[in-house]
């Protein structure tokens, strides 16, 4: 990858991470943090749903060409603050992100990171998402989803609790005592109790948790005003795993 952005058009460009994916490890996450740290020349920027890695490894101290925006219709809704952190949610259509007074991104795909904010984002015409969504906006229809599957529909405010009840991380959501838990998280549950000191096996985790790190042949090249340039290319880096609940 380091290599591939010497070719002289990455610089002044803005590189998006992942088409649809997200960041599902910690090392995968670390791994273009030092990438956009080594080609400052470039601007990096992605939607993620994994708001608390991003706490963790990326706001105390991120760098001036890497952005982001948190994406609503996770399981971390409940962690995002629009006051404080840039955020985008899907909504059924253009009129209905006017209507809620959200920003559009639909001229152009960077302004969800250099745009005003908060963000919203037209839904792909794909007619069974739509029939799914129904006019909802994304961070509803996880609420909604949430409910269905036995949560309640306010499950968000006691997250904390859940996860703690029913051991489970609160990166992956994946039962926290496996062998190759994220060691930050498993720390933090050890000291509170609730995980064993002492990991136990889980081969299924690893499976769950893999990734294919593919950087895609699009590249985007754009400008770096608020308001980028048309014509756009695009570099994507995939991950085997889509993380739409």
């Amino acid at each position: 990858m380091l290599a591939e952005l010497d070719h002289p058009k990455f610089t002044g460009a803005w590189i998006r991470i992942h088409d649809s994916g997200d960041f599902h490890s910690t090392a995968y996450l670390l791994a273009w943090l030092d990438i956009a740290r080594s080609r400052t020349d470039t601007g990096f920027y992605c939607y993620t749903k994994e708001i608390a890695l991003f706490r963790q490894h990326v706001e105390p101290d991120p760098s001036p060409n890497f952005r982001w925006v948190y994406s609503y219709g996770g399981t971390q809704d409940a962690d995002l603050d629009p006051e404080r952190d840039r955020v985008a949610d899907v909504f059924a259509d253009e009129q209905a992100t006017q209507d809620a007074g959200w920003h559009s991104q639909a001229e152009s795909d960077l302004l969800a990171v250099l745009g005003p904010a908060p963000v919203g984002i037209p839904a792909n015409r794909i007619p069974r998402f739509t029939r799914l969504q129904n006019g909802r906006r994304w961070s509803d229809w996880q609420a909604d989803t949430a409910a269905e599957r036995g949560y309640g529909r306010d499950w968000q405010k006691n997250r904390a609790a859940y996860l703690r009840e029913h051991r489970l991380c609160a990166q992956c959501r994946q039962p926290a005592t496996v062998a190759d838990h994220h060691p930050e998280t498993r720390r933090s549950l050890v000291a509170r109790g609730v995980a064993d000191p002492t990991p136990g096996t889980d081969s299924g985790h690893s499976a769950n948790r893999a990734t294919t790190d593919t950087p895609h042949s699009r590249a985007q090249v754009a400008g770096t005003s608020a308001t980028p340039p048309s014509g756009e290319r695009y570099l994507v880096a995939s991950t085997s795993k889509y993380n739409l609940f």
